[in-house]
């Protein structure tokens, strides 16, 4: 992605996520409610209880193709179980008692 193209549509994204996270935030609960028990051994009580967890049916992406960016289509079409959105993470419900993809979103929580 260009600078140019960053500057465009940094904000389309930022008024993307704002949204989405306040809409559900209600939804949300922490981390540790799920009370996993492998979890508290990587991470730090402090980002257990910081970072946010929400069950969907359907995972939240940007509607980036609709912006103009059509090179992520393939990613707008993805199934995945999981997206990571600051301290905030979805998770389709059939997931919810998987504590590997608990993990793996907490690591894109730190990053």
């Amino acid at each position: 992605m260009s600078a140019e193209e960053f500057r465009k549509f940094y904000p389309l994204m930022g008024e993307w996520l704002q949204n989405v996270l306040k809409t559900h935030a209600a939804l949300g609960r922490t981390v540790t409610a799920c009370a996993f028990p492998r979890l508290p051994n990587y991470f730090s009580l402090m980002t257990l209880q910081s970072t946010k967890i929400v069950l969907v049916d359907q995972l939240p992406h940007p509607p980036l193709s609709s912006w103009g960016l059509t090179r992520f289509a393939e990613f707008e079409r993805g199934d995945f179980d999981g997206i990571t959105y600051l301290n905030t993470f979805f998770v389709k419900r059939a997931q919810s008692r998987n504590e590997a993809i608990h993990f793996h979103e907490l690591i894109h929580v730190v990053q």
